[in-house]
């Protein structure tokens, strides 16, 4: 009998865990990063936001300098720091920045984010 209420404890609370994750839309999901990965990040952010962007800086060059960025509880925008929105903020753009999902593939995105990252 005690040990029916301790399982029907655990899965009760394994349950409430689970529905807990799907309500958090901008959970990322686990993922394992590769130095290539972070290689062609960097690749992408040379050719693609660096003319904006300082990564060795939170100074402004001609958007907002991106060092430190996911250690920031919000971004400049007031968006919660987070992959979910760097992808939104990558894939729309911003107030003077343009969007990149058309010149983009979903692996050189998830490839910037994580190089973003090591900021």
């Amino acid at each position: 009998m005690r040990t029916t209420k301790v399982l029907c404890l655990a899965l009760a609370l394994l349950a409430s865990m689970a529905v807990r994750r799907a309500d958090e839309p901008h959970v990322a999901r686990a993922s394992i990063t590769s130095t290539a990965d972070l290689a062609d990040g960097k690749v992408v952010y040379e050719r693609k936001c660096e003319v904006c962007h300082f990564s060795t800086s939170s100074e402004k060059k001609i958007g907002p300098g991106l060092a430190g960025l996911m250690k920031r509880a919000k971004f400049k925008n007031g968006m919660v720091a987070d992959d979910g929105h760097l992808r939104r903020v990558i894939e729309r753009g911003g107030k003077d920045m343009p969007g990149f999902r058309d010149s983009l593939s979903e692996k050189q995105i998830r490839d910037l984010i994580a190089y973003v990252k090591t900021f």
